[in-house]
């Protein structure tokens, strides 16, 4: 019985130092896989078939089906330019040139990973559906 007993503790601590690493791995693998442009962010790679466990994990917790590096690129603005968390309520100003790539796409969604609701039903904005301004660049609100 004080067998079953140790092996029982032995079993738990495992378990809480697994969990204990796994959510320390969540928040630091952030700091230091992604790629940071002012408050955009990339995950390098996060379709490549050679990604490391770390990649594999940080996209299935974002729930991304994610294509390798050439076909695509993938990203993600949690805060707008002041560092404050973007929010539904805001009007928010989306400005720049056209990317050098046969297509791109801009997407909203939500914190649960799903598209915003909105009256005009438009869930994203495409190079092929986005009015370009006369030098070539895009404003979205």
């Amino acid at each position: 019985m004080i067998l079953l007993r140790r092996y029982l503790l032995y079993l738990i601590a495992v378990i809480l130092i697994a969990v204990a690493f796994t959510y320390a791995s969540d928040k630091l693998y952030a700091e230091f896989a992604y790629i940071k442009n002012d408050n955009w962010q990339i995950l390098p790679s996060p379709g490549d078939k050679n990604r490391d466990i770390y990649t594999r994990a940080n996209v299935s917790i974002r729930g991304t089906f994610a294509l390798a590096k050439p076909e695509a690129a993938y990203f993600h603005a949690y805060n707008d330019i002041e560092d404050i968390e973007l929010q539904g309520n805001c009007t928010y100003h989306l400005f720049g040139n056209d990317i050098e790539s046969r297509w791109w796409s801009i997407t909203v969604y939500n914190e649960d990973g799903y598209l915003v609701e909105n009256n005009e039903k438009i869930y994203a904005l495409n190079s092929e559906t986005i009015d370009f301004n006369i030098d070539g660049g895009f404003d979205i609100f």
